[in-house]
């Protein structure tokens, strides 16, 4: 009985050992597998970063590189602006030392002649005043006076030229402050509005009623910008005199005159998108075709009312802008 019993015992402990072993083997196997899957996937994570890392390092490179690009760039163009800067100036001088030779040269050639003749006269008149009748002095004396006419017409034109000078002048100015400003003196229109127009413009073709919408585009999408330029550049002023407009594509140059500028140039505008009161005219066709932004607006002077029609006529021959321009019309 006791070596049955004894047996027992034996065979439950080998039992219990067997089971103890057991349950430590597939502790440590279960163990190996979770080390296993925690390596795998830090392995994983450790690539991703990796490959994270290489692509921002080539997008930095890139974008480096762009903004080197972009800085030799911006070099360049300011080497440009100085080099057009100083070309500017030099032509400047130039011209105002042409002119101003050109006026002493012919002032002094015509002066002197005109001294020479004038003497030439005089000592002609004194020997022949012991013979010559009343009749022939007086002749002389009319051709001192014509004389003297044309010496006055002299001075005049020499005064013309020195006039002429100081308005080219002035123009060489304007022109550089116009080109350095320019966006001062242009209606600028948002993007989001230019894309409405462009996709407005693609269908107003098709409308029977094309009024409409023009008044409904100029209403919503243009006055804003023109009034914003006009009370810019008129400094909230409505003044009498005369303006140019100036298309920047071609350089070609409108003259006008009114004694309201500020309404003018809204009914300029709004002809061109065809709901004003002004007639549409050449004008009005080539703001409608380079769009509306592609022009400088400015006042040349402010002159009276009973001025305008002979300082319109003076500026479109000085701009020769009937020929080479845009108006129709000599002016007056």
């Amino acid at each position: 009985m006791e070596g049955i019993l004894y047996a027992i015992i034996i065979f439950l402990s080998i039992v219990l050992a067997g089971a103890l072993a057991y349950a430590i083997y597939m502790r440590q196997k279960n163990y190996k597998e979770l080390c296993e899957r925690y390596e795998k996937e830090l392995n994983e994570k450790f690539r991703e970063t990796l490959r994270r890392l290489k692509e921002a390092q080539e997008e930095y490179g890139t974008t480096q590189e762009e903004y080197i690009k972009e800085f030799q760039h911006l070099q360049e163009v300011l080497g440009e602006i100085k080099e057009k800067e100083h070309f500017n100036q030099t032509l400047y001088k130039i011209r105002e030392e042409e002119l101003n030779n050109l006026i002493e040269n012919k002032k002094q050639t015509e002066l002197e002649k005109l001294d020479r003749e004038v003497e030439d006269w005089a000592t002609s008149a004194q020997e022949a005043a012991s013979f010559c009748s009343t009749q022939f002095q007086e002749s002389i004396q009319k051709e001192w006076r014509e004389k003297e006419e044309e010496l006055s017409l002299l001075k005049n034109s020499i005064d013309d030229y020195k006039a002429r000078r100081d308005v080219i002048n002035q123009e060489i100015l304007r022109a550089r402050a116009i080109e350095e400003q320019q966006d001062f003196y242009r209606i600028i229109l948002p993007e989001s509005s230019k894309h409405d127009l462009e996709v407005l413009s693609s269908i107003r073709k098709e409308l029977t009623k094309v009024d409409i919408l023009d008044k409904l585009v100029y209403d919503n999408y243009v006055k804003k910008p023109v009034d914003e330029m006009v009370k810019r550049v008129l400094e909230g002023r409505s003044p009498c005199g005369i303006y140019k407009i100036t298309r920047l594509k071609t350089g070609e140059i409108y003259i006008g005159k009114s004694t309201d500028i500020k309404s003018r140039w809204q009914q300029h505008s709004k002809s061109a998108y065809h709901c004003g009161t002004i007639s549409h005219s050449t004008l009005h066709t080539i703001i409608e075709k380079d769009g509306i932004e592609g022009f400088t607006w400015e006042v040349l002077e402010e002159v009276s009312k009973d001025k305008l029609g002979e300082r319109e006529k003076y500026w479109i021959d000085f701009y020769d802008s009937k020929n080479f321009g845009l108006n129709e019309r000599n002016g007056g």
